[in-house]
């Protein structure tokens, strides 16, 4: 009695083998599903429509890799680069400050670039992630309507600023107007188009989107017609000369030239008119008067001359727009011996491209540059 006890029967060491046998073919891989069986459970076509969902499926050695990939793969297509350019034809053109009539092409082209910030909402599908063997597949998923509202969302601020703007951009504003007007469009503009772009790519735009979209055009436009109608003029300088009863000729016909040539390098259009036009024709004129102080003294070195700049700023038919002094810019000629000869070096140290962004400056709450 005791032996049958302690020792097992011939048919229990047989029922172990089998088990132990089952045991070595499962662990060797032998009842291991197949591809197909995996697979069966993700119907994700069924369970993540294509019309409510993006979707995109990777593989990697483990399943967090695969799920980076295929996270990744959406973000890249949600990432996409919007180039658009924009043509304008206008009817204004001009020769030496005379207006005629043309067709000209003002072409402006945007690039943009859109960056996907939302990779929260990308969700993994629990049935369609396995591994087998030594590679793991995972699929993701991004619901397009809640995206939208997220992007809707965001943008929401800069719509109403754009729609607010908008109302400014018309040839009868004036030109501080338009131009403040400008550039809240602009900016405006700048954070919306890439959510729009995502917008678009999600197919989720909407129609007061589309019309949103039509606005910036329309102030691009608006903005290019106004700077086709837009000439810079001189005044003669009123620049006061202590001690001297008069300006240098050399130093006024220098100063001049070198305006005109800053002008030229800021792409601004001169009137070469002495006056403002006879009558309003849809042109604004703003006429420009360099002012400022020119004094000479004797220094360490020897004479020495410094001349102090700014700008006053009229609109033809219109009334004064302002003036600026620019005391940054430092215009200093020395000579050991002689003041003409610190005149001359005064003159020749003045360069067109010195005098090019304190008028930009004193220019941008008029003019878009």
């Amino acid at each position: 009695m005791l032996y049958d006890q302690v020792y097992p029967t011939k048919h229990q060491l047989f029922l172990c083998l089998v088990f132990i046998s089952l045991c070595v073919f499962q662990a060797c891989g032998g009842g291991q599903q197949t591809y197909s069986e995996l697979t069966q459970a993700c119907k994700i076509q069924k369970s993540h429509p294509k019309a409510t969902y993006l979707t995109e499926t990777a593989q990697g050695l483990t399943l967090q890799e695969a799920r980076d990939k295929a996270s990744a793969e959406l973000t890249r297509q949600l990432s996409a680069e919007l180039k658009s350019e924009l043509i304008v034809t206008s009817q204004n053109s001009s020769h030496s400050g005379q207006a005629t009539q043309a067709q000209d092409q003002v072409q402006e082209r945007v690039e943009l670039y859109t960056h996907f910030k939302h990779a929260e909402l990308i969700k993994a599908v629990a049935k369609c992630e396995f591994c087998q063997a030594e590679s793991c597949q995972s699929t993701v998923a991004l619901h397009r309507d809640q995206l939208a509202r997220r992007l809707a969302k965001e943008i929401n601020a800069d719509v109403k600023r754009l729609k607010t703007s908008a109302q400014d951009l018309h040839p009868d504003s004036s030109l501080l107007r338009f131009t403040q007007a400008w550039y809240i469009a602009q900016a405006s503009s700048q954070r919306i188009e890439p959510i729009l772009n995502q917008l678009k790519i999600i197919e989720r735009i909407t129609e007061d989107l589309i019309t949103i979209e039509a606005l910036m055009k329309d102030a691009q436009k608006q903005r290019a017609q106004r700077e086709e109608n837009l000439w810079i003029g001189f005044n003669k300088l009123d620049i006061s000369f202590k001690g001297q009863e008069r300006l240098p000729q050399a130093i006024q016909e220098g100063l001049m030239g070198r305006f005109s040539q800053a002008l030229e390098t800021m792409g601004l259009k001169k009137w070469t008119q002495e006056s403002c036009p006879s009558h309003k024709n849809g042109q604004d004129v703003i006429m420009l008067t360099p002012t400022g102080t020119l004094s000479c003294s004797l220094g360490f070195i020897g004479p020495q001359c410094k001349l102090q700049l700014g700008i006053k700023l009229n609109l033809c038919h219109k009334g004064k727009l302002g003036e600026d002094s620019w005391s940054r810019l430092k215009l200093v000629g020395v000579h050991p011996h002689e003041t003409q000869g610190a005149l001359d070096k005064l003159l020749k140290s003045i360069k067109s491209t010195d005098l090019s962004a304190p008028l930009s400056k004193s220019l941008s709450p008029f003019i878009i540059l």
